[in-house]
């Protein structure tokens, strides 16, 4: 939800420096991709330091934790090897960057979505 609105407010805070007869949906969505693009960066600089500094041992114990459970309910040896992977300093490195990823990806979808309703909702408001 933080991330639609998000998007929303970058489209709502341009209307208020240009015309509401400007703001397409197209031009909502990129303010949106725009602040998704900021805003996991953002998100991705703090977790790395947070990560490094103060909690990469505590996230690491936890994830084997969880990988151990998983494991004991596992009967498939293909699922129990790619278990014992992600167990591995490399494994977790790939777990770590791939959910950086996704964060990003979902940082930018859904804050596009939020500037194009957010566009749609300021012509829609204006119009009246």
């Amino acid at each position: 939800m933080g991330m639609i609105a998000a998007g929303a407010l970058s489209a709502m805070f341009y209307c208020h420096r240009a015309s509401a007869k400007n703001l397409t949906t197209g031009t909502g969505a990129k303010l949106g991709a725009l602040t998704g693009i900021f805003g996991g960066m953002f998100t991705i600089i703090y977790t790395s330091v947070v990560f490094v500094f103060w909690g990469g041992a505590q996230f690491h114990a936890a994830m084997m934790e969880q990988l151990n459970q998983y494991a004991a309910q596992m009967h498939d040896p293909r699922q129990l090897e790619l278990i014992e992977y992600f167990k591995t300093p490399t494994g977790l490195a790939v777990v770590v960057v791939l959910g950086t990823l996704i964060m990003l990806f979902l940082f930018l979808a859904f804050s596009t979505l939020g500037g194009a309703l957010g566009a749609m909702w300021v012509r829609r408001r204006h119009r009246s």
